[in-house]
């Protein structure tokens, strides 16, 4: 990959990142009730949630104070927890887009993302899921095309469960479609055409999605990773 293109897709890259955090922090904080600042309303205040919303609730706290316990030797603040989860859940999803473009660009899976809303991929999946043929007659083609992500997450989770694994926080932590239009706007770009191409994009995504100055503080705090997310993305490649 040449710098003039990984250049362009650096800045993708920064620009989805930000979109994906901003949306997850607001999910956290709207609907869930927890805060950036690492405070986490009483349980009591959250009658608009239905018990699975709660269940759920239960267990981002939960992980929330697992990566409390084991981060920097349980010295991680709650802050720190929380902008951890959002760059986790973040991440999974620009990880998912760009895994559907260079997919279908290969022609391993029908056009996802290309066209968005008028994808082929999502055209077929309607005619033989009609539920969501009915939310899309309905008006609601937004949630229609969620679910047909869903769908196709949890298809390759069979072959990639990691990245795709049904149980992820992302799932219930789905961006807006606002954002998700914007999200596709930037990865549909001419200018990354090539990229979809390329074997070594990934990388380059774990390499970029990093912001520098959080490499940068690590990097000046120990002179090797302390824990495994430290390895992680101390060690992209």
């Amino acid at each position: 990959m040449d710098k003039s293109l990984r250049n362009a897709l650096r800045t993708t890259i920064t620009q989805c990142r930000r979109l994906l955090e901003s949306a997850t922090a607001d999910l956290l904080e709207g609907q869930f009730g927890i805060h950036l600042d690492g405070t986490i309303e009483d349980t009591a205040r959250m009658s608009h949630l239905s018990a699975e919303d709660l269940r759920f609730r239960g267990e981002i706290v939960a992980h929330i104070h697992h990566i409390q316990a084991t981060m920097l030797n349980g010295g991680i603040v709650a802050r720190a927890a929380v902008e951890q989860l959002i760059r986790e859940v973040g991440f999974t999803h620009l990880n998912r887009l760009c895994a559907y473009k260079i997919l279908e660009r290969g022609r391993l899976i029908r056009e996802t993302l290309g066209r968005g809303l008028a994808s082929t991929g999502f055209k077929f999946y309607l005619a033989d899921h009609s539920s969501d043929e009915k939310l899309w007659s309905g008006g609601r083609q937004d949630l229609a095309y969620r679910h047909y992500l869903e769908w196709l997450a949890t298809t390759l989770s069979q072959e990639v469960g990691v990245l795709f694994s049904p149980h992820d926080p992302a799932n219930r932590l789905f961006p807006p479609h606002q954002t998700l239009e914007q999200l596709l706007a930037l990865l549909n770009s001419s200018e990354l055409i090539e990229v979809w191409e390329l074997d070594e994009t990934i990388g380059w995504v774990y390499q970029y999605y990093t912001r520098k100055e959080l490499r940068d503080t690590a990097r000046k705090e120990s002179g090797a990773p302390r824990n495994s997310y430290e390895l992680a993305f101390r060690n992209q490649f």
